[in-house]
């Protein structure tokens, strides 16, 4: 515990962020979680430090919830995790990475929902990724049954 203050002592100067940091995880990860991240600010140190936590989850919440964009260094960290690279995706990125992509790829459920709401497509990767798990391996190919005849408009419109 003395290394891990002396260790954010040496990375900010201000009290509140390092009483911040001190705290457990639960609590810092609640806070994020509620919105009340106001109080950790905002900069490219804060965000090296975050990162330096190494947890997919705190990055992933500091760039939903301080930064409100995403960031290489958030990216990196939070597509450790297949499930935070997918709601990374979705949620921050708003669009597919190529990060986020090979972070959804350990898990098969993950990747389907990557394929079905990021990529909107099927792609041969996501489909060596869903093989194993039969399940997950039949709903991918009924969820994109003719995707070359019909196209994306047509998934576009379907309400799922």
């Amino acid at each position: 515990m003395l290394e891990d203050l002396e260790y954010i002592e040496m990375m900010f100067s201000n009290e509140d962020v390092i009483l911040l940091f001190l705290r457990c995880r639960r609590e810092l990860l609640m806070e994020l979680a509620r919105g009340i991240g106001c109080r950790i600010p905002k900069s490219d140190e804060t965000r090296k430090t975050i990162c330096d936590f190494g947890d997919p989850i705190v990055a992933y919440s500091y760039a939903l919830h301080i930064d409100k964009g995403p960031h290489l260094d958030t990216r990196l960290l939070a597509s450790k995790n297949s499930f935070y690279a997918y709601f990374y995706a979705v949620n921050i990125d708003e669009c597919p990475h190529e990060v986020t992509r090979k972070g959804v790829i350990d898990n098969p459920w993950d990747a389907f929902s990557y394929a079905r709401h990021v990529d909107q497509r099927p792609s041969p990767e996501m489909l060596k990724a869903v093989s194993s798990d039969e399940n997950v391996k039949q709903k991918y190919e009924a969820y994109f049954y003719n995707f070359d005849n019909w196209g994306v408009e047509y998934f576009e419109k379907k309400a799922y």
